[in-house]
C-alpha cells in the first residue's frame, strides 16, 4: 500500500537556505557581479559532501554502485577521446564530469544532511519549480517585471545566442522569461519533471490532493507550456500517471483547472502583450493542433533525421559542436540520439543510457517511487528524439538519484493488481 510520510518540521533559516540553494542549483542564473548560481551552489554542496565523508568515514554502497556504473561510461568516454585525439571537443569531458558531480556528489551531500527526513529534499526541488513558474508567468504577463528582473542579469542563453534582444519589438523577447531569462524546450522539460516531483511529494505526504494542490500543479504546467510546446508530451504522460493514483473525479477537477488557467492566460494576455506579440503567441499556441507535423519547429526537427546506422561508429567523433569557434550543431543536427552517437559512438552512448536507466530503479515489485521515476525516464528518452535533453537538462540525473535513494517506507505491493492497490490506498485516504 501507499505509505504517507510525515514531514518533520524544519526551522525557517534552514528552509530559506535550502530553498535558495536548490533553486540556484536547478536554475543557473547569471546575476551581474556574481558567479553563475550553479557554481555557487556547487561549491557549497562540495564542501558539505567533503564534510560528511570525513565525518562518516565511509560512503554508502548505493553511491559506490552508481560510481561503478558511471565509471564504465567515463572509460568509454575517454576511449572516444583518445580515438579522436587529433580533433577532440574538450567540452564533452566537462559534460561527463558534470554528470558525475550532479548524480553522485550533489545527492550525497543532500542525503547525508537530510538523513531520516529525505522527503524534505523533494519539497525543496518542488519549491524551486514553483518559484520558477511564478517568474515565468509573471514575466510573460508584465513587461515592467520582465525588464526589471532582466536588468539584474549579466546574460541569458538567448542573448548569448542571439545577441542583444529588444524587449519591446523582438519576438524572441517572449522567450526571455523565468529565473534564467531563457524559456526554451529545456525549460519546458524541466518544469514538467518538477511537476512530477511535486505530485509525488503531495501523494506521499498529504492526506488528499486538494484544490490548492491542483492550482499549484496547474501553475507549474502552465509555465511549462509557456516555455515550449514540448511540454504537451510531458503533460500527456502526467495525465496517465495521475490516473494511477487519483480517482476519476480528482482527475477531471485537475484537468478543468488547468484548462481554466490556460483560457484565462490566453484571454488576459491580449491586454498585456503588444498586438504583434499576441498574434504570434496565439499562432504559436495553436500551430501544433492546426498544422500537425507541419508545425514549424517539428518540421525543422524532422528534417534533421537524415542519418542511418552506418553514419555512426563504435567510439564516435567526440564532437558536440562543429568547432571551438563555430558552436553550431555538429553534423547540422539537433536530434538528441544523433548527437549522443556522433559524440560517444555506440559504445559510449550505450553505457550512458545504461547509467541513466539504472537511476530509474527497476525492481520486481513496483511502488509509487519507481513508477514516478519510470514516467520521468520515459519522458526524457522521448524528448531525446527532439534534442540532447540529458545534457541540456543534466539536473535530471540529480532528481532521479534523489527519488531512488531517498527513504520511502514500505510502499511495496506484490499482487498483479499492484498499481490498482497502490492507487486505491491513496483514494481511500
Amino acid at each position: 500500500m501507499l505509505v504517507k510520510h510525515k514531514v518533520k518540521p524544519c526551522d525557517a533559516l534552514e528552509s530559506f537556505f535550502f530553498t535558495v540553494l536548490t533553486t540556484f542549483l536547478l536554475f543557473n542564473i547569471k546575476f551581474k557581479g556574481l558567479p553563475p548560481t550553479f557554481f555557487i551552489s556547487s561549491a557549497i554542496l562540495t564542501i558539505m559532501a567533503l564534510y560528511f565523508i570525513a565525518k562518516n568515514g565511509t560512503i554508502s554502497s548505493r553511491f559506490l554502485k552508481l560510481s561503478f556504473l558511471y565509471a564504465l561510461f567515463f572509460i568509454t568516454l575517454m576511449l572516444s577521446f583518445a580515438a579522436n585525439a587529433g580533433n577532440p571537443d574538450i567540452h564533452l569531458i566537462k559534460m561527463g564530469g558534470t554528470i558525475f558531480f550532479i548524480s553522485i556528489i550533489v545527492p550525497y551531500a543532500y542525503l547525508a544532511y537530510f538523513k531520516n527526513r529525505e522527503v524534505m529534499i523533494l519539497r525543496y526541488i518542488a519549491l524551486a519549480g514553483i518559484i520558477n513558474a511564478i517568474f515565468l508567468i509573471g514575466m510573460f504577463l508584465s513587461y515592467s517585471f520582465k525588464a526589471t528582473y532582466l536588468s539584474l542579469l549579466l546574460s541569458t542563453d538567448l542573448t548569448n545566442l542571439k545577441g542583444d534582444i529588444d524587449l519591446t519589438s523582438s519576438l524572441y523577447s517572449m522567450r526571455m522569461i523565468g529565473l534564467t531569462g531563457s524559456a526554451t524546450y529545456g525549460m519546458a522539460v524541466t518544469q514538467v519533471v518538477l511537476a512530477f516531483v511535486y505530485v509525488y511529494y503531495v501523494l506521499t505526504t498529504a492526506q488528499r490532493f486538494t484544490i490548492k494542490n491542483s492550482i499549484v500543479l496547474g501553475t507549474i504546467l502552465l509555465s511549462a507550456v509557456l516555455s515550449g510546446r514540448t511540454a504537451f508530451v510531458g503533460i500527456a504522460l502526467l495525465f496517465i500517471y495521475l490516473l494511477l493514483f487519483l480517482n476519476f473525479k480528482d482527475i477531471i477537477k485537475n484537468t478543468l483547472l488547468l484548462i481554466v488557467f490556460l483560457v484565462v492566460l490566453f484571454l488576459t494576455s491580449q491586454y498585456f502583450l503588444p498586438e504583434n506579440f499576441y498574434s504570434f503567441f496565439e499562432n504559436w499556441m495553436l500551430e501544433f493542433f492546426t498544422k500537425g507535423k507541419d508545425t514549424g519547429s517539428l518540421k525543422a526537427n524532422l528534417a534533421m533525421y537524415k542519418y542511418g546506422w552506418d553514419d555512426f561508429s563504435l567510439l564516435g567523433d567526440f564532437r558536440w559542436s562543429k568547432s571551438e569557434i563555430d558552436k553550431s550543431y555538429y553534423m547540422d543536427t539537433d536530434v538528441g540520439w544523433y548527437r549522443l552517437l556522433f559524440a560517444f559512438g555506440y559504445l559510449g552512448s550505450g553505457f550512458l543510457i545504461i547509467y541513466f536507466v539504472s537511476l530509474l530503479g527497476f525492481q520486481t515489485r513496483l511502488n509509487i517511487k519507481n513508477i514516478t521515476s519510470l514516467f520521468i525516464g520515459i519522458f526524457l528518452l522521448v524528448v531525446l528524439f527532439k534534442g540532447a535533453i540529458l545534457f541540456d537538462f543534466y539536473i535530471c540525473f540529480f532528481i532521479l538519484v534523489i527519488l531512488q535513494l531517498s527513504y520511502s517506507g514500505k510502499e511495496y505491493v506484490s499482487s498483479s493488481d499492484r498499481i490498482y492497490e497502490t492507487s486505491m490506498s491513496y483514494k481511500a485516504s
